[in-house]
């Protein structure tokens, strides 16, 4: 069955779709570590901040 034609232009083109799907999920799995990360450390600088205010003087 594999040697009917198309088949192979098929299987190929199935798979290049997939690895686009999978390459889209890692970007945005990227992005959003990286925009967990930003919340994470400016949650604790703001715990920081609040917990030690003589350390973090006001502008």
């Amino acid at each position: 069955m594999d040697n009917q034609p198309g088949i192979k232009e098929v299987k190929k083109a199935l798979k290049d779709w997939q690895q686009d799907k999978v390459d889209a999920a890692s970007d945005d799995l990227k992005a959003l570590t990286g925009a967990a990360t930003t919340l994470a450390a400016e949650a604790a600088l703001t715990a920081l901040e609040t917990a030690f205010p003589d350390c973090f003087p006001k502008d």
